[in-house]
Formats: C-alpha cells, structure tokens, sequence
C-alpha cells in the first residue's frame, strides 16, 4: 500500500511512525505546506497524562516537567483543586520532540515535501491524488488528512466534526521571585475570562512559566488580563515576557472521520479535550489505530468510533458542568474544593473528575453552606 498524508504536524507525524511498523505499508508521503525552516511551530504547552505519555513514541526523551496539582477556578469564585499522584501529569519539549521525529522517519524512508500546499483529494479509479499547484499526478490506495484548522480538505472530502474554534496566544514569562514548591508542581486553569474562553498558567521552573488564554476575540488584550489574575491568585510578578505565539485552540468532537479510503486525524476533524482543547491525548489513540490497521479500514472505523463517543460526551459534559458550576458560583461567596484524584487517566478526562464533584453531596453542601 501507498499512504499519503496530509499536514506534518504532530498527527501527522505520529500517524506515520505508526505506519512504518505496517508491513501492508510499501511508501508514505507526507506533504506539509510549510517549507521546513519554519518547522515545527512552537504554539503548544504539551501537557500530557502518564498514559498518553506512554503511548507517544520517544516522548519520554522530551519531559520538561512533571505536575501533581490542577486547580480549576471561575471568576465567580469556585477553586476545585485535583490532587493527583506524584508522576500523574507531564509536559514535554513539543518542538525538540517533533524535530526529533522528523529524523527518525527521515531516515526510515518517508519522503516529505515540504512547500506543497494541497488543496484537495481526488479518487481516480480505485485509488486517490492529492491536488496542488506543483504535485504531480501521485496515486495513493489511502489518504490521512491531518490539516490544521481550518479543516477545508477534510470538509471536502465529506468528514465531519463539530468545530467550536478559540484564538489562543500564549506568552514565556519571567517572574520576579521564585514559585513556591507547590507552585511549582501546580497547573492553573481559570473558566470564564470571557463567555466561553479560558486561562492558564503553567510552570516551567521556579523563575519561569507559561501563561496563556484562549477566547473568541482580541486575545491578546485577555492576555494580559491573564496575567493579571494569575499575580493575583498566585501572589507573583512578571518581570518579562520572553516570547509570545499562538494559534486556534479547538473544542468541539469528531463526527465522521473515514470517508472509504481516506480518514482524519487531528485537527482536522476536532480530535480534542473540550476542556483544555488539547489534542494529543486523542491522537495518540487515533494514530496508532491507523497505523496498524490501515490494510483494514473497517476495523479502524470500528476502533476509532469508541474514541468518537468518548470525545462528544466530553463535549457535552463539559458544556453541562461549566454551565452548572458558573450558575452555583455565582450566588456563593469564595470556596475551595480539594479532591484527591487515585487515576492518572482522569487527567485525560477533567469532565469526568467535575461530574463525580457535583454527585457527592458533603463537598456541595460544604460549597453552598
């Protein structure tokens, strides 16, 4: 088999590893638009649980650092923080890892051109092109399409996702004085900077975080607004942001991610947590089910459909349970929730966590009393 893929971003990337190990697969090509200088883009924090780790080749090479904590606040008052086992949460060096698996598939005789700007699939007989200015008239039995958003190839060809896209910006800061341990250890997520957006804070060092939003406009005005809630809550100062960069933070879930030969991945069909819009998690699950089973597509249909429903019910739990929390805060005064969470996988799914708070009636009657 001859597999093309779309876009050379991390599913992309992680798709072709996965292929490589295929012995159904003869060649895969890659065809990102960029030209390779401007590649990989630093736009992610790169926040992963221990199994999504785990299921990311070499990305145990990258860690950066490990957290213990999330607290997730709303402006109205609530805290609730997640008290996870030590070695739970892991953020890794996205742009060294992705640098490094570019190499590795390199070497392993996947052919990148880099410059293409594909602009649509097209089946020809009983197997496809990829359209583009200067691409040659290539056949290929399956195409990924792993685009970032906006998703034009993909809606195109007939995939299918609901897209409720955010602008995000974040910012490399330095502090003024050192992060307290804890501090350190701890992820901070703040609901509700504007209607339907959020904000976060991470640490990188006792010196040195990320702080970044996502909204649906003016992002960079919400930005320093951020960072102002964060000196507050945290009792810091930043002494300087060191560099700023973003791009679209997605929430929403896939739909229809096989259209007979060709799949989607990513992006590019709204693989993501709805609550953090982080996208690694899905796709680490949805890559390695393409790559093994590619010569089997029916099979991956079926395989990737559990991954489908997982992802809408986060969906529409998190719109549920944001709302429910916004409406109680609201008419309360300031509370803090501690929960100790036993699973690192929850981290993959925070609505999951927030649910179990609202169902245990001694932590609401401690929030409304």
């Amino acid at each position: 088999m001859n597999i093309a893929i779309v876009g050379m971003g991390i599913s992309g990337l992680l798709t072709s590893l996965h292929l490589l190990l295929n012995n159904h697969v003869d060649t895969v090509t890659i065809y990102e638009k960029k030209y390779k200088e401007f590649l990989p883009r630093k736009h992610c924090t790169g926040l992963v649980s221990k199994e999504t780790l785990a299921r990311i080749p070499y990305a145990d090479k990258f860690i950066k650092n490990s957290y213990s904590y999330v607290e997730i606040s709303t402006v109205e008052g609530l805290d609730v923080v997640l008290m996870f086992n030590k070695g739970s949460i892991y953020r890794i060096d996205r742009v060294s890892h992705e640098k490094f698996v570019v190499d590795i598939i390199s070497d392993k005789g996947v052919t990148v051109k880099y410059g293409e700007n594909v602009v649509g699939v097209e089946k020809f007989g009983d197997r496809y092109r990829v359209l583009g200015k200067d691409i040659h008239n290539e056949l290929f039995d399956v195409v990924v399409i792993s685009e970032g958003y906006p998703p034009r190839i993909s809606k195109s060809v007939g995939l299918e996702a609901v897209y409720k896209p955010l602008k995000g910006i974040q910012a490399d800061v330095e502090l003024s004085k050192k992060l307290k341990y804890e501090q350190i250890e701890t992820l901070c997520i703040y609901l509700g900077v504007d209607s339907d957006g959020f904000a976060w804070f991470v640490p990188g060092s006792d010196r040195r975080a990320v702080v970044g939003v996502a909204v649906k406009n003016t992002p960079s005005s919400y930005l320093k607004l951020a960072i102002k809630l964060f000196e507050k809550k945290l009792g810091l100062d930043v002494e300087e942001i060191v560099d700023i960069y973003g791009g679209v933070v997605l929430r929403g879930y896939p739909k229809k991610v096989v259209v007979e030969r060709v799949l989607g991945i990513g992006d590019a069909v709204a693989m993501v947590k709805s609550l953090s819009g982080g996208g690694l998690y899905a796709i680490s699950i949805a890559s390695r089910i393409y790559g093994e089973n590619i010569h089997r597509l029916g099979i991956a249909e079926k395989e990737v459909e559990l991954l489908i429903r997982e992802l809408k019910n986060q969906y529409m739990l998190f719109k549920l349970v944001s709302r429910t929390l916004r409406i109680r805060s609201g008419y309360q005064k300031k509370r803090k929730i501690v929960l100790d969470i036993d699973e690192s996988r929850l981290y993959d799914n925070h609505v999951e966590v927030l649910i179990e708070f609202l169902k245990k009636p001694h932590i609401l009657l401690k929030f409304f009393v």
